[in-house]
């Protein structure tokens, strides 16, 4: 009979023997196996010369009658038609793929805590088991035995892992100090330690990641080591590179209209100089929504070369030079260009493209008298959440605005999964309700997103869906850069609303209190957004006559012709029902129109003699 060793190298304790226990989660014979009280990354080794001939989690209906919400991640060691086969369960990960020919002591897994593919899990131990040539499933431990009827002693025939030396691209080894392995590429608590790495001991890793920058003993580094287990410091061990190794850092892809500040930051100042008053600044690698760009004064950078273009951001100008990019591609060009000299005949002023100025209100304006006021279309607020709930003031509003023959929108506020009944088809179809009495051919819609659960972008593309289809028209969104760009670790992801629906920005630099429609309003906005930017609300405090409170002032990028050309396509209410159907008398025959002109003829007659013989008295 062939050799076979233990599958752990010393040092461990036997936390369950075999046929212990019976009972429980134990057949009537007792535990089927052997339970070593191991870390999570210990090695195991192949028991002897054999086949992998499974490795993995465990699946329904395998011969070896392993449960796969028990099992977790196994590897079974096949040693021949007439030897044994052995079972390693709960693994962190497997190192062999099914079929490999393996020779004994040869390390095929590395020890865990898994229990099933849902995530639960034991605490940290090797369970192995060893099944007989011809086994007997009724033998009380689902013909299982000793394992110890095969092995004897441990595998030694080669040098542990702390005197190997490195010879593959991807093996580090660490230092002469115990290393923590551990969850993140971060210090923490205990429970963030996976693994304990021996001091000298060879690593093999997969990739590095830039993480948590530590400081230890004069050694400074942000990079971590990678493998299926956890993340290991740079500073630990004695060779810090990335050579052979894959960068496995996440990247977050910015926005075609955004740029990351370099580490020192940059300063965002009033003009684009670099003299200008200093308004605010963009900490070191963040990232910052980029409005458009302007070529100012020249700044020399470290590298000794002058750059004119500053970035025009929503509180100023800041020089591109403090970016880690100064691409200008997607942006608009707003360098003012001194103007042409005035051709000899006066011709008409052209505007650079139209636009309409209007306002967006709710009930908090209620007391305004809309048809007042100096406006080109009005926005109104119908509905919020879900639940059937419109606004107080739609219909008072929308009968002042309706009196003007302006251009008219509808708006739902969104509360995605603000409750259980907060569903896109529920507050789409609340909406449609509220409005469809009100809605008429031309009218635009439209989804304000800022409350909860802005990162819900399918809940968004859902409801707009619903109401591009009842409406026949196409929805904006309405959405201010922190709900577009979201978390720098975790930024929203637009890409499917944003190729279908075009945007209603809000946000700019003059967010204040200001009185009337500035020329601010016509600044074309380039948000960097697929389906296109049509209306910018440039403040929440604007100031008309008319009204003594506060109004969202926007500015429409387009005609009224062209407002009216996206909005709905058909009323939503149903149509009248048409005039009954009077069926007319038939026509009269030919005797009885004979008969009727005798009678006529009579009358007129008699009527005549009469009125003789009176003339004649």
């Amino acid at each position: 009979m062939a050799t076979y060793t233990h599958p752990l190298d010393p040092g461990f304790t036997i936390t369950q023997f075999f046929a212990t226990f019976p009972g429980g989660f134990n057949p009537a014979g007792g535990h089927t196996g052997e339970d070593d009280g191991v870390g999570v990354g210990t090695p195991v080794r192949a028991p002897g010369d054999g086949w992998i001939e499974f490795e993995g989690w465990a699946k329904p209906g395998n011969p070896w009658l392993l449960v796969p919400d028990m099992a977790g991640v196994v590897c079974v060691v096949n040693c021949g038609e007439e030897e044994p086969t052995f079972i390693k369960g709960h693994l962190v990960r497997t190192v062999v793929n099914q079929g490999q020919w393996v020779k004994r002591g040869e390390i095929i897994a590395y020890s865990g805590d898994t229990r099933s593919q849902s995530g639960a899990k034991f605490a940290p131990h090797l369970h192995w088991e060893c099944m007989p040539p011809r086994w007997n499933i009724n033998n009380g431990t689902y013909g299982r035995v000793d394992p110890y009827r095969y092995v004897k002693g441990h595998f030694s025939a080669t040098p542990d892992a702390t005197q190997l030396e490195p010879t593959k691209p991807n093996h580090r080894k660490n230092g002469p100090q115990v290393s923590f392995q551990r969850s993140r590429p971060e210090l923490g608590g205990p429970e963030t330690i996976v693994r304990e790495i021996p001091p000298n001991n060879l690593e093999v890793f997969t990739g590095w990641t830039e993480g948590q920058e530590i400081t230890q003993a004069g050694i400074t580094d942000n990079r971590w080591y990678v493998d299926d287990i956890g993340y290991s410091w740079f500073g630990n061990f004695l060779v810090r590179s990335t050579d052979g190794l894959t960068d496995l850092t996440p990247r977050v892809e910015l926005p075609t209209n955004a740029r990351l500040a370099g580490p020192l930051g940059a300063n965002i100042r009033r003009e684009a100089a670099a003299a200008a008053d200093i308004v605010d600044a963009v900490g070191g690698g963040l990232a910052q929504v980029v409005l458009a760009y302007v070529h100012g004064e020249p700044v020399t950078g470290t590298d000794g070369v002058a750059n004119d273009v500053w970035f025009v951001l929503d509180k100023g100008f800041a020089w591109s030079g403090g970016f880690e990019s100064q691409s200008v591609v997607g942006l608009a060009d707003l360098t003012i260009v001194p103007p042409m000299p005035a051709p000899p005949v006066e011709s008409p002023v052209v505007p650079a493209f139209a636009f309409l100025n209007g306002i967006d209100v709710a009930s908090y304006q209620e007391a305004a008298a809309l048809n007042t006021l100096a406006v080109d279309f009005y926005i109104i607020k119908a509905t919020e959440g879900g639940g059937g709930w419109a606004d107080k003031a739609l219909a008072s509003n929308l009968a002042e605005a309706r009196l003007t023959g302006r251009p008219v929108g509808f708006y739902h506020y969104a509360r995605p999964l603000a409750d259980t009944g907060n569903t896109a088809r529920a507050e789409a179809e609340s909406f449609l309700a509220a409005v469809k009495p009100h809605l008429v051919a031309g009218d635009r819609v439209f989804l304000d997103w800022e409350a909860e659960n802005q990162h819900r972008t399918d809940w968004a593309l859902e409801w707009l869906d619903i109401v591009a289809e009842a409406t026949k028209s196409t929805p904006a969104i309405y959405l201010n850069a922190a709900a577009i760009n979201g978390p720098r670790d975790n930024p929203h992801d637009w890409s499917s609303v944003e190729a279908k629906y075009p945007l209603w920005y809000a946000g700019g630099k003059h967010y204040d209190e200001q009185t009337g429609f500035t020329p601010l309003a016509v600044e074309l906005t380039q948000v960097g957004w697929a389906a296109g930017v049509i209306m910018w609300q440039y403040t929440a405090k604007g100031r008309l006559n008319g009204y003594d409170g506060d109004l969202d002032l926007n500015v429409w990028y387009g005609t009224a012709q062209d407002w009216l050309d996206g909005g709905a396509k058909a009323p939503l209410h149903e149509p009248a029902p048409n005039p009954p159907v009077v069926t007319p008398p038939p026509p009269a025959t030919d005797d009885e129109a004979d008969l009727l002109g005798r009678f006529t003829e009579f009358l007129g007659k008699k009527w005549i003699a009469e009125f003789l013989n009176r003339e004649n008295n």
